[in-house]
């Protein structure tokens, strides 16, 4: 799957999630889903567009809140509530994107020897399985030395 239909679908999940919210209305918690795509684009998608989908989810939520008629004893308060949404959003990308990155930098020192860096067993047998899929898919010939 391409990263645009990624995207698009990750834009368009949050629209869904700010309908449903909408028409539950204010009283139900919703904010649970609105961090379920962000987490998902932080994980799949990287970094800049999940600060975006961050910002979108936000500004969504203050467009629900205000839409569904509540009603807060200040008007700054609810763009105050969203500023303080779309930096936790921040946070939760921040997160799962080092978190991603971590990952991948621990899969990569565990294919080679600490101290000669020579590929080892791990990395042998990771190659071994691209090379066993191609076999199957090609019906080529195949050798190990």
């Amino acid at each position: 799957m391409s990263k645009s239909l990624k995207g698009t679908i990750a834009i368009i999940l949050v629209s869904l999630i700010g309908v449903v919210d909408y028409l539950l209305g204010y009283e139900i918690a919703f904010s649970l889903f609105y961090v379920i795509p962000i987490i998902l684009s932080s994980w799949y998608m990287g970094d800049k567009f999940s600060f975006f989908l961050s910002i979108l989810s936000g500004a969504c939520w203050l467009i629900v809140d205000i839409a569904a008629g509540h009603i807060y004893s200040k008007l700054w308060i609810s763009f105050w509530n969203s500023f303080i949404r779309i930096f936790f959003f921040f946070i939760i990308t921040y997160t799962i994107s080092k978190m991603r990155e971590l990952l991948n930098r621990e899969k990569e020192l565990a294919r080679f020897d600490f101290v000669t860096n020579i590929p080892n067993t791990r990395n042998y047998y990771d190659y071994l399985e691209i090379e066993m899929k191609r076999f199957m898919r090609f019906h080529r010939p195949f050798t190990i030395v």
